[in-house]
């Protein structure tokens, strides 16, 4: 992965850049009626002296008028999509269109496309602290990020996401008969998915942007399900903050979509603030998860019908 990639890692969605609780219908993502496809890739990170090769999912993004394929992170825990100003300034050398005004902001509406998935959103949402100038405008190879794809593209959706054959779906998707349906909660913009941890009924906050952990919990919830022995720290990097992350090999198992899958490890992160902690519990979520326990699996989340499934393919 580029140095520019690095620089722009997600750690998870308890540090989203959107807030809470606030209306979001401007900035909304819209699609065409008919949907479509994207295919994803896989950005590779490194975390100290740990390298996570799935670290996670990005999605080509094309302006029109632009022969060049901009890469956007896939991450539901971002309560809003949002584009990274440093580029757009950059990107707005060839296409002035994509210049911010001097607040920052971009005029609307910005369209754009997702794969064959045609998009739009009226008022983006642009962080003008985040982005690298440094377009590498003849490198076809080169992973330029403009901007972080969020849950608003799920909000009254369907989506498909197909990590076997990494492929993200946005409309219905055909579904074996015999998949098991699981409850989802979209609730203030965290995407809650019913599951069984150890055992015992919880809800997961799931974070497509956090492909590097299978489950984050608090540090007392760590203690108790790890030894601390082999356990790992590394620096990671939310949204330009930097945070250190502890991870242990853990024998709990969670059931996922129907789906009994070992953990592997758990993860706790320093820097989470008390507001955090508290909206965890006025959720009744147990921790959060990124897309490790989803590999080589396919994970359907249908936003109108309350509802996810998890397919291993044959």
């Amino acid at each position: 992965m580029t140095r520019r990639l690095a620089a722009l890692m997600i750690a998870g969605a308890m540090m989203s850049a959107s807030g809470c609780g606030v209306a979001h219908a401007r900035e909304d993502l819209t699609i065409a009626p008919m949907g479509g496809t994207a295919p994803m890739r896989w950005a590779s990170s490194k975390f100290g002296d740990r390298v996570e090769p799935r670290a996670a999912v990005l999605l080509p993004v094309r302006f029109a008028g632009l022969d060049k394929i901009f890469y956007a992170q896939f991450d539901l825990g971002a309560k809003s999509s949002v584009f990274y100003g440093k580029t757009l300034q950059a990107a707005a050398a060839r296409a002035p269109g994509l210049k911010p005004d001097a607040k920052g902001k971009l005029p609307g509406p910005l369209t754009f496309t997702l794969g064959e998935i045609q998009a739009s959103i009226p008022d983006p949402k642009v962080r003008a602290d985040i982005g690298d100038p440094n377009i590498a405008w003849d490198d076809p190879e080169a992973i330029d990020l403009i901007g972080t794809i969020g849950v608003d593209l799920l909000e009254g959706r369907v989506l498909t996401v197909d990590f076997k054959a990494m492929r993200l779906s946005v409309g219905v998707a055909a579904t074996p008969a015999t998949v098991q349906w699981s409850p989802m909660t979209l609730k203030s913009r965290w995407v809650l998915l019913d599951a069984t941890l150890e055992g015992k009924p919880t809800k997961l906050l799931l974070d497509t942007g956090s492909s590097a952990f299978s489950l984050l919990i608090d540090k007392a919830r760590w203690s108790e399900m790890t030894t601390g022995q082999d356990a790992e720290s590394f620096p990671v990097n939310s949204w330009g903050k930097k945070l250190m992350a502890h991870t242990a090999p853990t024998k709990a198992r969670v059931v996922i979509g129907g789906l009994d899958t070992p953990l592997g490890d758990a993860t706790y992160i320093e820097g989470t603030s008390v507001t955090q902690g508290l909206m965890m519990r006025a959720t009744g979520m147990g921790g959060m998860t990124g897309n490790r326990l989803f590999f080589d699996r396919i994970l359907i989340l249908d936003a109108p019908g309350g509802r996810y499934a998890v397919i291993e393919p044959k």
